[in-house]
């Protein structure tokens, strides 16, 4: 009982702090949600930052970055549905509503034009401030595997926004974007029109996640998106080994979800592969702090460094979503590990700002946030879709026993049973 407690406590603190600390303008979620805070002072990386994302709100000590992301509304629409759900507090549900309004009628980044070819209906662009066109992979796939969670909860939602419509045709856009650009040999001539380097699993590999979720609500599209998703894998498993701790969580995050939805002989090898990469990342864990090493190439490194944009975050759903597959008391201790880790590490400082968040890297050795900067992640980036909403979701799913791949599971269970 005092772990629930403790649990809700974080996720009560953590929620509040999306309502008060200026990332929602006005705090009601009528437009949306900003990318991050960026906190200012010693931050060398800050004017990089300003000059590549130049939408912002200044307060003492830093500023709200605010661009629109529909990857990051939708993360945290998710999430104040679930905060809804645990905390019993409707105000959580009503900003999701909001949220998803802005998504879907004000915000202008969903494409509805059947004659941009590269970006059909149900594609988001990267934000509401860029000038050209920018849509990436990994943006999308979020997008997509959160519509179709969010259209399986609320049908109230999915009816008014199409949600499901709008998904599986972006998941169709993906589908034709990446086998273009994953299997083509062209280089200078040419011309990717979606970005993001597929051969690395946090583009690919979300990719494949999302084309699984499509193919579990309309199976006509199971054998081809299986057939791409077991060809993807067996190419990334001979690689995966040498490639960083961020890239083998996304890996295993999607390998996961995948053998969720999967059904047959395919499930067997799709876990398989799963376990593989799952017993990568544990040994790559620090056992006494369950801290993996910081090596993504947009933040600081240091096997000392929690880094919590990249790499922790997602490496948490992952371990989190083999629950349903590998039962061992490593994985559960763990599991357990990096929820402590989380709640002792969550901000208490007074600052409206920072009370309750999640910072973006944590430096073991100094028992402080800190390690560095780049512009796009280390400690002084405060996300709010990347990091606070998808450990909101880790810390809800801890005090309920279940993970996104056990709310998928839940999902075909019940499409299987009442047709």
């Amino acid at each position: 009982m005092q772990r629930n407690d403790t649990l809700t406590q974080a996720l009560r603190r953590n929620g509040q702090w999306f309502l008060q600390s200026g990332v929602m303008n006005p705090p009601s979620g009528d437009w949306g949600v900003a990318e991050r805070i960026l906190l200012t002072n010693g931050n060398r990386a800050s004017a990089q930052a300003l000059q590549s994302f130049p939408a912002w709100n200044n307060f003492p000590g830093g500023c709200v970055l605010e661009q629109r992301r529909p990857d990051c509304n939708f993360e945290v629409a998710y999430y104040f549905l679930l905060l809804e759900s645990v905390l019993q507090e409707p105000e959580f549900g009503q900003c999701a509503e909001r949220i998803l309004h802005y998504l879907y009628r004000l915000s202008g980044m969903l494409s509805r034009d059947e004659n941009l070819t590269e970006y059909p209906p149900g594609v988001w662009t990267w934000s509401n401030i860029r000038w050209t066109p920018a849509v990436w992979f990994d943006d999308n796939s979020w997008c997509i595997i959160l519509a179709l969670l969010i259209a399986a909860r609320r049908p109230d939602l999915e009816k008014e926004y199409q949600m499901t419509e709008y998904a599986l045709c972006g998941a169709g856009a993906m589908a034709e974007a990446f086998e273009r650009q994953y299997f083509s040999n062209q280089e200078d001539s040419f011309r990717q029109c979606w970005l993001g380097d597929l051969k690395l699993p946090h583009w690919g590999a979300l990719c494949m996640a999302a084309l699984d979720a499509a193919a579990a609500v309309h199976p006509e599209y199971r054998e081809k998106h299986t057939a791409l998703e077991l060809h993807y894998f067996s190419d990334v498993m001979k690689h995966l080994p040498a490639m960083n701790t961020s890239e083998q969580a996304y890996a295993l995050f999607s390998l996961a979800m995948i053998a969720g939805t999967t059904r047959g002989k395919e499930r067997e090898t799709f876990l398989a592969m799963a376990q593989e990469t799952m017993t990568l990342l544990l040994n790559a864990m620090d056992p006494e702090s369950s801290c993996l090493p910081s090596a993504h190439y947009e933040a600081p490194s240091g096997e000392h460094l929690v880094d919590l944009i990249y790499t922790q975050n997602w490496a948490a759903l992952a371990l989190q979503n083999m629950r349903s597959f590998a039962q061992s008391s490593l994985l559960d201790g763990r599991l357990e590990k990096m929820t402590s880790l989380l709640i002792r590490i969550q901000d208490q400082d007074v600052e409206k700002e920072l009370y309750g968040c999640w910072r973006g890297m944590f430096d073991l050795e100094a028992g402080a946030w800190g390690g560095g900067d780049c512009h796009e992640g280390g400690a002084n980036s405060i996300y709010t879709g990347w990091t606070n909403a998808p450990l909101g979701w880790f810390l809800v799913f801890q005090l309920s026993g279940s993970s996104l791949t056990g709310e998928l599971e839940k999902w075909i269970g019940c499409r299987e049973v009442c047709g």
